[in-house]
């Protein structure tokens, strides 16, 4: 590319310099960082939220986290460590919208978008991404008995495969508020026996 100068003299406009692998992760750990603050706020979370309908993934935060959950294990150059903490801030995303009584039904609505993210969530080792995870689904259930049995497949998942005793304590409740919100509630898909 070649710039025009005062009285007709030419230049060359400098290279843009390649950006690095390490420069790559932490710009986008640093914008997870960022929606991961944003999220605490109860008065930013419903704008937060807003977007398309779940069927189209939305255009708000929970598309955008589903999203990341979704492919940031497919960059091959995303170290371990640096995904777990991507996945872990997108947690803690769901975690502060759903503590917000102004985005439940918003979130609710776009349960297919958040359960796909959770699902992928719950499968990972790390206790404080299953913690977060449910917390996030208990203040949805409880507040909110529409999110479908997939959720409690994802908390019985997360019941028996944690560690830590408060997420397998906030899973339990979760299930149980789960099974008795509906009208057909019954315990016979095997929810409940992990509590037992």
């Amino acid at each position: 590319r070649v710039d025009e100068l005062k009285g007709g003299a030419r230049r060359r406009a400098p290279k843009k310099r390649r950006e690095t692998a390490a420069e790559r992760d932490a710009k986008h750990l640093d914008a997870v960082t960022a929606l991961s603050n944003l999220s605490t706020s109860i008065d930013l979370a419903p704008d937060l939220v807003r977007g398309g309908p779940a069927a189209a993934k939305g255009t708000g935060a929970l598309a955008l986290v589903e999203k990341i959950v979704r492919t940031c294990r497919d960059c091959e150059e995303y170290s371990e460590e640096v995904c777990t903490e991507i996945e872990n801030k997108c947690a803690i995303v769901l975690r502060n919208l759903s503590c917000s009584p102004s985005c439940i039904e918003s979130m609710v609505a776009e349960k297919e978008v958040i359960l796909e993210a959770v699902q992928k969530l719950a499968q990972r080792d790390d206790e404080d991404q299953k913690f977060h995870t449910t917390t996030a689904l208990y203040n949805l259930v409880t507040s909110n008995r529409k999110m479908g049995t997939g959720v409690n497949e994802i908390l019985t998942s997360i019941f028996q495969s944690s560690t830590r005793e408060d997420t397998r304590h906030i899973c339990g409740n979760a299930l149980i508020s789960s099974h008795s919100g509906g009208k057909n509630a019954a315990y016979s898909d095997g929810s409940i026996v992990a509590l037992v």
